[in-house]
């Protein structure tokens, strides 16, 4: 059961980071609309308290 939980865990944190990593290419394109939707996105997988979350925030 733990194993899950680590794994899921995992899992979240490598799509939030890619949406971040898809957030920071669309806003060096200019294209700042889309920017926004991947970092939100990123914030939703991975809640502000954290390390991570503050820096997508």
């Amino acid at each position: 059961m733990r194993v899950r939980k680590e794994l899921e865990k995992a899992e979240r944190r490598a799509t939030a980071q890619l949406m971040f990593d898809l957030g920071q290419k669309a806003y060096g394109r200019g294209m700042y609309g889309r920017a926004f939707e991947f970092l939100e996105r990123a914030l939703t997988i991975i809640p502000r308290p954290t390390l991570f979350g503050g820096e997508v925030g």
